[in-house]
C-alpha cells in the first residue's frame, strides 16, 4: 500500500475521534458542566457591580435600589452617588441648587441664595458694598443712591425727598419752614403767614410775609448798586447793618486822580498844599533828592533826572533811558547809582544835568530792587539773592566782593550809622521781615571766598 493511501486512512480514522473527546474551555473537565461566570464584586452571585440594585458595591457612593432618584431631596443619585451642592436638587442644608455652575445669579455655586449685602453684585443689584451705612453712596438695599430714594445722601443731598419740609429760624418768629426741592437740597425759609413778625427788620429776610426783603428800609441787607464817584469813575455802593447805602466806592485806590476812589479816607493830598508836580516818561517807583535835583526811578523810563530848585515848577531836565527797568536810585556825587531791575546795577555819570551817561554796570545774581551808597561800595537789594556788595571803586569796571542770601525777597536797603560808628545794612526781605547786617569791618567779608560765595558780612 502506497504512502498515500496510508495518509487518506489516517484521516477518516482519527477525525471523528478527536471531534468526539473535544469540549468547550468552559467546561468543567470532570462533570462536563460549563464554568461559571468571574465575580468580580465578590458576593457569591456571580455578577459584576451593578448601579441600582441596593447594594453599594465598587466604587459606587450609595445605593438605595428603586429609591434611586435625580429629583428628589437628599436621594441617592441615579449614578449611585451621595447628594450634593451642584446636582440640580435642594438638598437638606441647601438654600438653593440650579446646578447651572453660574456664581452671579440667584442661586450662588455655594448652593445659597445670592443676598444683599454679600459684597458681589448680584442679580437684580446696582451695587453691593456689604456695609450698613444706608447714607452713603449705595444704599441698604443695594440700590444706587439718587435724589429722591427718601434717604438722604451724605456730602450729596441736603434732604430727601422732594416736597419734605423742615422747621428754619426766623429773626421774629418760629413758625417759618423750609421746603426740599426736586434737586434735593433746602428751598429758602418761608416764614408762616399765621405767625409772621408784626414788622419787618433789617436783615435781608422777609419777615412779615409780604414777599419783599427789607421793605420799608432804603435797600436790603448786602445789596449792591452801581454808582459814579465825584472823579467819574464807575463803583458802587453797599447796603449796610442798617439798611442804608453806603459811599460811592471803588475797589481799588486809582492814582492820581485827587479822589478818594476805595473810600480808606486817604487821597493824594490829605491836608497838605500841592505846591507843584511834573510828569516822567515812565513809572516814578524811587527818588534820591541832592542839592536842586532829585533822581527818580523812572522804571520803564529809566533815569529822569529832575531840576527841583523851584518846587512850584520842577522841570525834567535830563533822561537816560536803561535796558532793564529802574526800581531805586542812590546819589553819591557826581553819580547816580540805579537798581535797574533785570538790568543790574548801573553807576551813571550826571555832573551834565542834561546829558546823563553809563558809566559802569555790573550784572547781578537776580532782580536789583534797592541801591544805597557809601565810600566804594554799593549795597543792592538783590530780591532772592539777598544783599549783594559791589565794589564800586572803578566805575568803569565794578566788581562784586560779597553776596548775602536771605530768607525772602530783598527790595529795599538802607545805610545807617549807628552811635557807636557802626555802619549797618538794613534789608526789607519781604516774606522774611527786616535784617540788620553790620558791614563795618570790610576784612570779614573781603579776605576770602566760600565756594559758592564771597564770605558773608556778620549778621547783626
Amino acid at each position: 500500500m502506497n504512502n498515500t493511501l496510508k495518509a487518506f486512512l489516517l484521516v477518516l480514522i482519527i477525525a471523528p475521534l478527536a471531534a468526539a473527546c473535544s469540549c468547550s474551555e468552559k467546561d468543567n473537565p470532570e462533570d462536563g458542566t460549563e464554568d461559571a461566570a468571574p465575580d468580580e464584586d465578590g458576593d457569591g452571585d456571580g455578577e459584576g457591580a451593578r448601579c441600582g440594585n441596593g447594594v453599594v458595591e465598587g466604587d459606587e457612593e450609595c445605593d438605595e435600589g428603586a429609591r434611586n432618584s435625580d429629583t428628589r431631596p437628599d436621594a441617592c443619585r441615579l449614578d449611585c452617588k451621595d447628594p450634593g451642592c451642584g446636582d440640580g436638587v435642594t438638598d437638606t442644608g441647601e438654600a438653593c441648587d440650579d446646578g447651572n455652575g453660574v456664581d452671579t445669579d440667584d442661586c450662588r455655586n455655594n448652593c445659597s441664595l445670592a443676598t444683599c449685602g454679600n459684597g458681589r453684585v448680584d442679580a437684580g443689584e446696582e451695587c453691593d458694598d456689604s456695609n450698613a451705612v444706608d447714607t452713603d453712596a449705595c444704599l441698604n438695599s443695594c440700590q444706587n443712591a439718587v435724589c429722591g430714594d427718601r434717604v438722604v445722601w451724605a456730602g450729596e443731598e441736603e434732604c430727601d425727598p422732594a416736597g419734605a419740609q423742615e422747621p428754619c429760624p426766623n429773626d421774629c418768629e418760629n413758625g417759618s419752614k423750609k421746603t426740599c426741592g426736586t434737586d434735593c437740597t433746602w428751598g429758602d425759609c418761608i416764614p408762616d403767614p399765621d405767625d409772621c413778625c408784626s414788622t419787618e427788620v433789617c436783615d435781608g429776610e422777609d419777615n412779615d410775609c409780604d414777599t419783599i426783603a427789607d421793605n420799608g428800609f432804603d435797600c436790603v441787607l448786602g445789596e449792591e448798586r452801581d454808582c459814579i464817584n465825584t472823579c467819574g469813575l464807575n463803583a458802587k455802593k453797599t447796603c449796610g447793618p442798617l439798611c442804608v447805602l453806603g459811599e460811592c466806592c471803588t475797589i481799588l485806590e486809582v492814582c492820581d486822580n485827587a479822589c478818594d476812589d476805595d473810600c480808606r479816607t486817604a487821597t493824594v493830598s490829605t491836608g497838605f498844599d500841592l505846591i507843584g508836580e511834573v510828569d516822567t516818561a515812565g513809572e516814578g517807583l524811587r527818588v534820591a533828592v541832592d542839592g536842586d535835583y532829585a533822581y527818580v526811578a523812572d522804571y520803564g523810563g529809566g533815569l529822569a533826572v529832575i531840576n527841583v530848585s523851584d518846587p512850584a515848577a520842577p522841570a525834567v531836565e535830563g533822561v537816560l533811558d536803561t535796558a532793564g527797568s529802574a526800581r531805586d536810585a542812590a546819589y553819591q556825587a557826581p553819580y547816580a547809582y540805579l537798581a535797574d531791575g533785570p538790568g543790574g546795577l548801573l553807576i551813571i555819570d550826571v555832573s551834565d544835568p542834561a546829558q546823563p551817561t553809563q558809566e559802569g554796570h555790573m550784572g547781578l545774581p537776580a532782580t536789583a530792587w534797592g541801591v544805597a551808597v557809601r565810600g566804594s561800595y554799593a549795597y543792592v537789594a538783590d530780591d532772592t539773592s539777598g544783599l549783594v556788595i559791589v565794589d564800586v571803586t572803578n566805575k568803569a569796571s565794578p566788581s562784586i566782593v560779597s553776596t548775602t542770601d536771605t530768607i525772602g525777597n530783598s527790595y529795599k536797603v538802607v545805610l545807617h550809622e549807628t552811635a557807636d560808628a557802626k555802619l549797618i545794612a538794613v534789608v526789607a526781605d519781604f516774606c522774611g521781615g527786616v535784617y540788620f547786617f553790620d558791614v563795618t569791618d570790610r576784612s570779614t567779608w573781603t579776605s576770602f571766598r566760600t565756594t559758592t560765595r564771597w564770605a558773608r558780612p556778620r549778621r547783626w
